[in-house]
This record gives C-alpha cells, structure tokens and sequence, in this order.
C-alpha cells in the first residue's frame, strides 16, 4: 500500500512541470488579456531623446482570450483619436498584431504596460497602461 501511494506520489509530481509549462505556452496565459488605455506616444527623428510624450486620449486596446484585438482607435496607426474602431489578431509566440491593411505592427509587455510599435517609415510607437 505504502508503496503505490509513493509511486502515485511520484507519478504527479513528475507531472505538474510538464502541465506548468504547457500552460505557459499558450496565446491565452499571462496578463496580458484586457484593456489599456493609451498613455504616450513616440515618434523617432534624427537627433531626439527617445522618450514618450504623454498624451491625453480615449483609445484603449482590448487583448482578447481568443486571440482577438479590438480597439475604439485605429491599431494601424499612432495617434490619440477614439473614433476609427479597429480589430484584428494576435500572435501570443512572435509578439505580433496582424490587422487588414497595415503591417509591422510588434508589442511587447512590461508590467502592466504595453507598448505598440507600428509600421512607420521610421520607428513609432504608443503606449498604454492597463486599467
């Protein structure tokens, strides 16, 4: 009896890591589900300091559980209008966000921060908090 229950034992525990890591590897885990708010904008010219400016705005991004993005502004380009909604995909392993008409749109999450580069012809990005 002793026996079993230990190799049952061992049995689970051997399987805890396996079903941890399976877990993380899916589009849904994380924190990065919800909304956020705009917060900053960042657009590069030769010769600036590379900081965010703060912005005052509405639009917010939605990250969905079943791999959709919505947003009240428009995701393809950085700006602070709320009145363009937009949706499209996200692809949890490569960071990226694929919306009809617009490409190179990456992200990455720090914290509760989410920061949105687009597809400028130099680099520009926007910056949101979630609420």
């Amino acid at each position: 009896m002793k026996t079993a229950f230990l190799l049952l034992a061992l049995l689970g525990i051997g399987l805890l890591p396996a079903c941890k890591k399976e877990k993380e590897n899916t589009p849904n885990s994380g924190m990065l589900m919800g909304t956020y708010k705009l917060t900053g904008l960042y657009y590069y010219s030769p010769g600036d300091d590379g900081e965010f400016q703060t912005v005052t705005s509405e639009k917010t991004v939605t990250f969905h559980s079943d791999g959709t993005i919505t947003s009240n502004g428009n995701l393809c380009i950085p700006e602070t209008d709320a009145l363009s909604p937009s949706s499209g995909t996200y692809s949890h392993s490569n960071k990226t966000i694929t919306v009809t008409n617009c490409d190179g749109i990456e992200y990455k999450l720090i914290g509760y921060t989410l920061i949105i580069g687009h597809g400028c012809w130099e680099q520009c990005k926007s910056r949101f908090i979630k609420i």
